[in-house]
């Protein structure tokens, strides 16, 4: 018995004090190392074009469990409509580490344009993307598509007490939106997250008016629209 315990006392002795703990000791998930960012290489001035974000680590491996914040910078361009312009985006769990912007870059004018993705919060943690952008307007069809996009505010038939609408609606998210007032483009939006716009129209100069949104895919082409709110 004594040659057994002094056999075990010697093998323990000569264990690294790690190995000891292992069946207990917990593994930290990679830091997230850099963005990898897919935007079309070439678009037209004033064509809303998508671009995807995913947060990989050191091996190239998606950081499914980033929840950071991120915002988007055109080097060339800063009129350049860039998601989440004013308080960036956070990602979310069920993102998965990826997110698509649909619908969510354009540019004002040519030129070779830099698109950067940036941390909020570390300075390092970034990715980047070029695109040449030339000029031409971009096209669309007038196709209306089998999107449902609906018109919350104002309601049909109501009296605005100015000289100015907002204009509320949901539709698909992360997507573009145009309003249209009697007929013309009056502007364009993209949709959070949960599918809500928000667009305000000013300086009404009818007091008769007819409001519509249509929802746009990522070729220009309408997919969906609303019914007109009078």
């Amino acid at each position: 018995m004594k040659k057994i315990l002094a056999s075990i006392l010697a093998l323990v002795s000569v264990l690294p004090l790690s190995s000891l703990f292992a069946a207990t000791a917990t593994t930290t998930s990679a830091k997230a190392d850099h963005f990898e960012v897919t935007i079309k290489s070439t678009a037209r001035v004033g064509e809303a074009i998508d671009m995807t974000v995913k947060v990989l680590d050191k091996t190239g491996n998606v950081k499914k469990d980033y929840n950071g914040t991120i915002y988007v910078t055109v080097d060339n361009d800063t009129k350049a409509t860039v998601p989440y312009a004013d308080d960036g985006y956070t990602y979310k769990n069920a993102d998965q580490g990826v997110m698509t912007f649909s619908k969510g870059l354009s540019f004002t004018k040519e030129g070779k344009m830099k698109v950067t993705i940036i941390d909020a919060e570390d300075d390092n943690l970034e990715g980047s993307a070029q695109v040449t952008v030339s000029n031409g307007a971009a096209e669309t069809t007038t196709s209306t598509g089998t999107e449902a996009v609906t018109i919350i505010s104002p309601d049909n038939n109501s009296e605005i007490p100015s000289d100015s609408i907002k204009v509320t609606g949901s539709t698909k998210k992360n997507s573009k939106v145009q309003i249209f007032l009697n007929g013309t483009k009056a502007g364009e939006v993209q949709t959070d997250e949960t599918g809500k716009f928000v667009y305000e129209i000013k300086k009404l100069e009818q007091e008769q008016n007819i409001l519509q949104a249509k929802l746009f895919d990522g070729t220009d082409k309408v997919i969906g629209q609303s019914d007109n709110v009078t």
